[in-house]
């Protein structure tokens, strides 16, 4: 009899989604990136860019401007990240339940 085993990652790779706990002493900053999904740009040895949509403002100066089209505002970091996945739906479903405590 045949298994299929599931393949699992240990880091998230490139155009990956991430979800990020990071410890920066901002706390606006730090909240914004623990609670939005960033897509992984970059994967280096020991740090990683990431790039955002909709960033507030207030926190634009804390972020690359690429010139790309498709990831206008990336940071780079290191971080650790908390839930990464190639689908966003499964990220946004993680956030909402730890949004309410489910």
């Amino acid at each position: 009899m045949k298994y299929l085993k599931k393949f699992e990652k240990n880091s998230p790779e490139l155009l990956d989604y991430v979800i990020i706990n990071t410890s920066t002493k901002n706390n606006i900053l730090k909240d914004f990136i623990n609670n939005h999904i960033g897509r992984v740009i970059y994967v280096g040895v020991i740090n990683m860019r990431v790039a955002y949509d909709n960033i507030p403002n207030n926190l634009i100066n804390y972020f690359y401007v690429d010139t790309e089209e498709s990831f206008r505002f990336s940071i780079e970091m290191i971080s650790d990240v908390v839930e990464f996945s190639y689908n966003r739906e499964e990220l946004e479903l993680k956030l909402s339940a730890n949004k309410y405590n489910l």
